[in-house]
């Protein structure tokens, strides 16, 4: 939800995976709040932030939600606010919920391949003296 300084909600919307534009914004001062938190996280905290209506204006919100359990990873949601034109702002937002891609497994295969082509290569260059 996209509230007011004076507390009454200016947007209602819900974010997903696609980022979501809210277009034409008026000047003045704002919070980004969440009103629900997906399963298993904490509601995150007001972003307040302001819009001037100035041409090309871009601003970044951002609101990161904690896990109820501590993980290794949170989720991060991140809000861009940007002129298109004169006037007409739009924000626009993803939902990154992190890559599940399991890093030292992958680094482990990579050192392991690396290891065998040095010795390829090594192994090589000995038949090669040798001839």
């Amino acid at each position: 939800m996209l509230r007011k300084e004076d507390g009454s909600a200016a947007y209602l919307f819900t974010t997903t995976k696609e980022p979501y534009e809210l277009k034409r914004i008026p000047a003045g001062d704002y919070y980004l709040c969440e009103v629900e938190a997906p399963d298993g996280y904490e509601v995150a905290a007001d972003a307040p932030f302001t819009v001037t209506g100035t041409a090309d204006e871009s601003a970044t919100v951002t609101m990161v939600d904690k896990r109820e359990t501590p993980t290794e990873a949170d989720l991060t949601v991140t809000k861009t606010i940007t002129d298109i034109s004169n006037f007409p702002l739009m924000a626009s937002g993803n939902v990154r919920t992190g890559d599940d891609t399991p890093v030292a497994a992958v680094a482990a295969v990579f050192a392991v391949a690396g290891v065998a082509v040095i010795l390829l290569v090594a192994s090589g260059m000995r038949k090669r003296k040798k001839k």
